[in-house]
């Protein structure tokens, strides 16, 4: 079996705070910044990055010059959540000075990788440390004493720091290309909204456009002549919400669905839902009668404008006043309906609808008269959905391969920053 040891944070090295800040004097020496973003972004810093220009005097220079293996973590921030964020630099970057609210640390000796004490950092129990010791009311920081006395295990061997850390490695870089890939993706999906939800597909499958296919004057301008605008109430069979008093929640029972519950991608969370007797519910289905292929509309908050549509696979749930469903007609198919709001141009409309200063909140008699342009032929509604649902699919599954990549590294950082398997059992 392999030694390891716990030691505090000052046994790897001295930390250094940074004052540099991102101004740029002529006549001093001008430099690459890495920022407290680059830090919070990133948990290696390399070249590549787009780092800042700045400038320094040269006692600064010699002073906060980044190398290879140093690590770097953020030590200001308005929230305790993102203090202690780690970041390592991974090859030598000439004129790498670190920038202000972050403090960095040089290993003392070549008995640390610089790699696995960033891994080390990310631990539970790191992590809890360092938002438990941040200090401030609206803006939290670290001590320098702090710091140093935050403790991590480590095996005494370097060449298996550098084992694991290399496993660490490895997963995080699958990680970081699939979530280069998501948003590839996000944009190849952004671009064919636009031009499918203003052009549309004609019969032989080309995207329309101005130049080559006959287009017609709207109240949301220039649209092809083989298609309308609509208000939403001419599109649907019912807008509702539920009535506007304050639930009771229960420990089980039914869900009941807020806009908080909506994902970035606009899907239903329901792992932290809140729940209401059934009794309850059935109250609510008189009014909002949720069912496969209804839309869920986040009309109040912050999360303002989101939309869900209703699979068949869902559990059965209710939804807040803050919420509204919507149930097409058969003018327009539901999940194209679906891309229609996310659309900018229709974002737009909810926006300008908005008629509370603070809350934003979307009146029930503004969503009815939201205007929504599509085609009439329902064969191009299926042929523009078809393509917009491909464009998903390939963003869910990369989402779900990110998601079983963020349990591996989970995993393997609490077995093998613990020492509860050994590095060679994966080698």
């Amino acid at each position: 079996m392999s030694k390891w040891r716990e030691i505090t944070f000052s046994e790897v090295g001295d930390i250094c705070p940074s004052n540099v800040d991102k101004k740029v004097v002529p006549t001093e020496i001008p430099i690459k910044l890495c920022n407290y973003m680059d830090v919070y972004v990133n948990r290696r810093i390399v070249n590549t990055l787009p780092f800042s220009v700045g400038s320094v005097k040269p006692a600064e220079y010699r002073k906060h010059r980044l190398h290879k293996n140093d690590i770097i973590i953020t030590k200001d921030s308005e929230s305790p959540d993102d203090i202690g964020i780690p970041a390592v630099v991974t090859e030598d970057i000439d004129d790498l000075v670190c920038g202000y609210h972050l403090a960095y640390i040089c290993p003392k000796s070549a008995d640390f990788d610089g790699t696995f004490i960033m891994y080390a950092l990310q631990t539970e129990s790191a992590v809890r440390y360092f938002s438990k010791m941040s200090n401030g009311l609206t803006r939290y920081g670290l001590t320098i004493g702090v710091i140093e006395r935050q403790k991590i295990v480590v095996p005494c061997d370097v060449n298996e720091q550098k084992k694991i850390a290399e496993i660490l490695t490895t997963v995080d870089t699958a990680i970081e290309k699939t979530r280069a890939l998501i948003e590839k993706y996000k944009n190849i999906k952004t671009g064919l909204m636009q031009d499918l939800l203003s052009n549309g597909i004609d019969e032989y499958g080309n995207i329309r456009s101005p130049e080559t296919h006959e287009y017609k004057d709207s109240p949301l301008g220039m649209i092809p002549v083989e298609w309308d605008v609509f208000t939403l109430c001419e599109l649907t069979e019912k807008i509702a919400d539920r009535d506007h008093s304050t639930p009771v929640y229960v420990q089980q029972g039914v869900f009941i669905v807020s806009p908080k519950d909506f994902d970035e991608d606009d899907y239903i969370d329901f792992s932290n839902c809140a729940q209401i007797t059934r009794e309850a519910h059935l109250i609510n289905s008189k009014k909002t009668d949720i069912r496969p292929n209804d839309l869920i509309f986040t009309r109040i908050g912050a999360g303002l404008g989101k939309v869900c549509y209703v699979r068949p696979d869902m559990p059965e749930f209710s939804i807040l006043h803050s919420a509204a469903m919507i149930r097409t007609n058969n003018k327009i198919l539901p999940r194209l309906l679906m891309y229609c709001i996310k659309s900018f141009y229709l974002q737009k409309q909810i926006i300008d609808g908005v008629q509370s200063i603070g809350v934003p909140d979307l009146g029930m008699d503004k969503i009815n008269l939201i205007l929504v342009k599509c085609p009439l032929d329902r064969n191009e509604q299926e042929r523009i959905q078809v393509v917009l649902d491909a464009a998903s699919e390939k963003i869910d599954t990369e989402q779900d391969y990110l998601t079983k990549l963020l349990n591996i590294k989970q995993g393997l950082m609490q077995d093998l920053l613990t020492h509860k398997v050994p590095v060679d059992v994966l080698l």
